[in-house]
């Protein structure tokens, strides 16, 4: 089995590859590689995942990808349709359990959904509905943020409203909950 560990945290990635060496030793014979042609991919979350299309990973059949990070959403309902299928995992988790995961996704050899960008969920928005979300994460009411931006409080709940719609949230806690998990702000 290849595997490949893509990430920033040089630490992580190491630590990773020994407890993946260490607990799956006896499975047979792994490979690490570098290249993106491996049965497992492990890659690093970003948030640009949300509102960028990732043509790598739709192009990856049969392959399990794996994406890791630090309190990352457990579910793909945020992401495009291209991330369907990515086994989501925290860096806290029990590395045993994800890759008893894996080991299931590779032995079934799991097709990958071919996904098609005209239903997919990528998120596209504007410098204002931006610059509202970042005023939500700072914890500026509704009132105050229509004054810091200069424009009518109506203005402001119609594009929450908006925002609400696109990512498919019904109430103001679900809506900052989700602010929470986008840390970019």
């Amino acid at each position: 089995m290849n595997i490949s560990i893509n990430g920033s945290n040089s630490y992580y990635v190491y630590g990773l590859k020994l407890c993946i060496e260490l607990l799956l030793k006896h499975t047979g014979d792994i490979n690490f590689v570098v290249s993106d042609d491996a049965d497992v991919i492990f890659f690093e979350f970003s948030h640009e995942y949300l509102f960028d299309c990732e043509r790598w990973i739709q192009k990856k059949n049969g392959v399990v990808l794996v994406c890791y990070s630090v309190g990352v959403l457990r579910t793909a309902q945020y992401f495009p349709e291209c991330f369907r299928d990515v086994l989501f995992f925290d860096k806290e988790t029990a590395l045993l359990h994800v890759l008893k995961e894996c080991l299931k996704r590779v032995e079934n050899k799991i097709e990958r959904i071919d996904s098609h960008c005209a239903f997919c969920k990528k998120m596209n928005l504007s410098k204002q509905q931006g610059k509202l979300l970042t005023c939500f994460s700072r914890g500026l009411t509704t009132l105050e943020t229509a004054r810091l931006m200069n424009i009518s409080p109506r203005t402001v709940f119609s594009h929450k409203y908006i925002l609400m719609r696109k990512f498919g949230v019904n109430s103001d806690s679900q809506l900052l909950k989700l602010i929470n998990c986008l840390t970019f702000l």
